[in-house]
């Protein structure tokens, strides 16, 4: 129980940052995408 607890904040704090990283990444491509098109 302890081990788990110890063990979830870290794996959510993991997910944000993939997800931050994500979204950081799809927002360049639909800008580099968008400046293409122009």
């Amino acid at each position: 129980m302890q081990c788990s607890f110890k063990i979830i904040p870290q794996f959510h704090a993991y997910m944000l940052l993939s997800a931050w990283m994500l979204s950081v990444f799809n927002i360049r491509v639909h800008n580099e995408n968008r400046m293409g098109k122009l």
